[in-house]
């Protein structure tokens, strides 16, 4: 059974947050964070924080900048030589 420090619990927990552990990863993380009380309320405290920061912080894009971002990347990609399709999400509320 792989075990990890408190410093390295903390050091992921980000990571974790994001979905950047690999599920082995997350995995031995999530076992820490249920037998380590500090841990498990530090990476509670991350969450919210980054919930919050998510909901105060959004800025909603232009139509026209969106535009012109995917005109100046299609002229990049052809430039290129790439003919890849170009699809971003610009979320919207």
């Amino acid at each position: 059974m792989n075990r990890i420090t408190c410093e390295a619990a903390i050091a992921a927990i980000d990571a974790w947050i994001d979905g950047e552990l690999t599920a082995e990863q997350a995995e031995v993380l999530c076992r820490h964070l249920d037998i380590c009380p500090p841990c498990k309320s530090h990476s509670e405290i991350e969450s919210l924080v980054k919930d919050k920061i998510a909901q105060c912080c959004t800025v909603e894009t232009p139509p026209a900048l969106r535009e012109r971002i995917m005109v100046q990347m299609t002229q990049i990609s052809f430039r290129n030589g790439e003919h890849t399709e170009i699809s971003i999400r610009f979320e919207q509320d």
